[in-house]
């Protein structure tokens, strides 16, 4: 009966194939539109995020106890001893999830030309684990840093530019020693380097561990960078990390990507007022073909009641043809969408000119989850039968004779 009833509702949408063919138009228009944007922005998300996880972040950092709450004020005092990392790296070798990690020590000083002096952030690394993690950092020019070299740098692209240096020159870092006194030494510039992110260029230099711990008068660390084979498991180890480490402080990345979650809180905003927009076009778009639909058939009605059909059964013959209609265009909508992201994808993508606060463009791909396809298919076909409800209802309220004389 259902199937029957399904069946009827397929044909009368078919009879007026031009109508159809239009309100089909804005439905797929509209689910597209959907994928694309939300492909688009759930690329953006990933590759903001691993851009933060695989240039300063890592997926976890293990401090000191008391380094997040006191580390400000004091950071000298909430050190890593080579004991305390030494038991740390063995639990860190434990976890599966675990691909590598790497010690880092903060450097804050003045950098000197020779003629003038710019404040800086440095850090110092271990280059070889430093390959993986930062894998998001480029080499603009130059070379990258080695273990084996002493007293050579890599200068962010904005910081470089300032202090017009370039690689082979020399420089001097003038930085406050954990004694509380102050060192200065001169480096070597290896190369110039840059993630697109203009606060990171403009004030980044990254040095050996060794040579960061001769110019602080140190031997500690400040902390280690932990990178996982997959973000999305990081939740699970940093709450293996938890029970299995104490006294040391831990810090996820995504409690320290703040400008990934801006971006995200604007972009989520961006995409629900478009799927707004887009809800309110289907809707009129439908309601009016559901409508003329009714007006066209009023006489067709006025027959159907008069043989015994009750208004309950007019009313569901027009939200079928409702449900029929956002079948048809939830599934075009979303096969065209899909097709849309595919060739985008075969293309190479499309350019971005350099965002607010990026140095560098980058190509974007569409990237639709399964969520969004199955939001848009759910959206489509909702709307369809929401915008049918009015329509369905004026229908069942004819009067019999009424419409049957209608002309």
């Amino acid at each position: 009966m259902i199937l029957r009833q399904l069946v009827f509702a397929f044909r009368n949408v078919c009879r007026n194939k031009r109508r159809t063919a239009m309100t089909l138009a804005a439905m797929i228009t509209g689910g597209v539109a959907i994928i694309v944007v939300g492909g688009y922005i759930e690329y953006s998300f990933w590759g903001l995020r691993e851009m933060a996880i695989r240039s300063e972040l890592g997926h976890i950092q293990v401090y000191q106890s008391g380094f997040i709450a006191n580390g400000a004020v004091d950071p000298s005092g909430y050190l890593l001893t080579s004991d305390r990392v030494d038991a740390i790296t063995r639990v860190l070798d434990q976890q599966a999830q675990v691909t590598t990690y790497a010690k880092r020590l903060g450097v804050v000083g003045l950098i000197s030309n020779g003629s003038a002096n710019v404040f800086f952030l440095g850090e110092g690394v271990e280059p070889d684990r430093e390959a993986a993690i930062s894998s998001t950092i480029t080499i603009v020019s130059g070379t990258d840093l080695f273990a084996e070299d002493r007293y050579t740098v890599s200068v962010g692209k904005g910081l470089a530019e300032h202090l017009r240096v370039k690689p082979g020159d020399t420089v001097t870092l003038l930085v406050t020693t954990h004694y509380g006194g102050l060192n200065a030494m001169d480096f070597t510039v290896s190369g110039i380097i840059s993630n697109g992110i203009k606060a990171f260029d403009d004030k980044v230099i990254r040095m050996n561990l060794v040579d960061a711990q001769e110019l602080m008068g140190m031997t500690q660390i400040e902390r280690l960078i932990v990178l996982l084979a997959d973000t999305d498991q990081t939740p699970v180890v940093y709450t293996n990390l938890q029970m299995a480490l104490n006294d040391v402080d831990l810090r996820p990345w995504y409690d320290m990507a703040d400008y990934y979650h801006q971006v995200k809180t604007v972009y989520a905003t961006i995409f629900t007022f478009l799927k707004s927009v887009i809800v309110v076009v289907i809707v009129l778009s439908i309601m009016n073909t559901m409508m003329m639909a009714v007006m066209e058939r009023v006489t067709e009605i006025g027959i159907l009641r008069a043989m015994g059909t009750s208004r309950a059964h007019i009313a569901v013959m027009f939200l079928n043809e409702g449900l029929i209609l956002g079948a048809i265009g939830g599934v075009l909508a979303v096969s065209m969408g899909l097709l849309c992201a595919y060739g985008v994808t075969v293309a190479g993508g499309v350019y971005m000119p350099p965002p607010p606060g990026h140095t560098t463009g980058y190509m974007i791909l569409i990237t639709p989850t399964m969520d969004v396809v199955m939001w848009t298919m759910g959206l489509v076909m909702g709307c369809s039968v929401i915008s049918s409800i009015v329509p369905a209802i004026k229908a069942s309220r004819w009067d019999v004779m009424e419409a049957i004389r209608h002309v």
